[in-house]
């Protein structure tokens, strides 16, 4: 009877697990670049009542009244999808979408010096001016994402846009699908300037978009941000768009939470049942032990 208390506690503890799991899927729903998580179960060990181990007896004779029951369940661990999401327009040049495999490489460098390298494919980037002030115009960018973190080039250096052909403003961007980013100067497409190093009709570096042998070893950490694992990952290879098997940049495009609200739902009812059942084998099994210890 207390294993069976136990077993259905097991069973419990899983479900609401795994409807945690669920409910933080369709919390993000709707956030950029957001990946679901999957919770996976194994069962619990094993407890041998009667019976050899082998199928033998002490004597060498065929035994097979072997007798042993399951503990349960537990929570093994979870895993995200790396399925695309669909596409949001916004028309914002600085909006980035990867068509494909890969993540965006960000980089912070902390108070103390010291680098931190994370990955993710959220695209909703930002400039900050580098220099100006006192009555003069910037005349050098860098691309952040929105929680301040510097976006990294193929080479693993921080995208800092810098205005080409002694301009004074910043005109126009555009981004293209192999990770350019240009000033279109008017009139429109006489000229066009690579401005990560200022080289014209896009001989420059380009965005960095890093791949991995296995994403799913990636730890999430929160902001739609992944920290890598050399160890199960393979380790970062960071490159330009469209090359080695990475994705391309669709700019003024975001990618959507590969979140499916329907299934999602179908999952929770699921877990939901297994809970209540979990809830009446304890109901049953607590009855049954006050049915036997009444008759005692």
């Amino acid at each position: 009877m207390f294993n069976s208390l136990w077993v259905a506690k097991t069973g419990m503890e899983a479900q609401d697990f795994r409807v945690q799991t669920i409910s933080n899927n369709l919390a993000n729903a709707s956030t950029t670049g957001f990946k679901k998580t999957l919770a996976h179960f194994s069962e619990l060990g094993y407890t041998h009542i009667r019976g050899a181990a082998n199928g033998q007896t002490q004597d060498g004779a065929t035994n097979l009244e072997n007798l042993y029951t399951g503990m349960g369940v537990k929570v093994a661990d979870t895993s995200k999808v790396f399925t695309q999401g669909d596409v949001n327009q916004t028309d914002n040049p600085l909006d980035l979408m990867i068509g494909g495999n890969g993540f965006f490489a960000l980089q912070q460098i902390s108070p103390n010096g010291t680098t931190e390298t994370v990955y993710t494919r959220d695209g909703h980037f930002q400039l900050k001016a580098l220099n100006g002030g006192g009555g003069q115009s910037p005349t050098e960018w860098e691309l952040l994402s929105r929680r301040g973190w510097q976006v990294l080039d193929e080479t693993g250096e921080p995208v800092v846009l810098r205005l080409a052909n002694g301009n004074n403003e910043l005109g126009a961007l555009e981004i293209s699908e192999d990770g350019e980013i240009r000033e279109v100067l008017p009139p429109e497409g006489t000229a066009s300037y690579n401005l990560i190093d200022g080289t014209i009709d896009g001989t420059g570096r380009k965005l960095g978009i890093a791949n991995f042998a296995d994403a799913s070893g990636m730890m999430p950490i929160g902001g739609n941000m992944f920290r890598d694992f050399p160890a199960i990952t393979g380790g970062a290879e960071l490159g330009a768009p469209k090359e080695d098997a990475r994705g391309n940049v669709l700019a003024g495009r975001l990618e959507t939470s590969n979140v499916s609200t329907i299934e999602e739902m179908v999952n929770m009812i699921e877990a939901q049942r297994g809970y209540e059942l979990g809830a009446k084998v304890m109901q049953k099994a607590d009855e049954m032990m006050s049915a036997l210890i009444q008759r005692t």
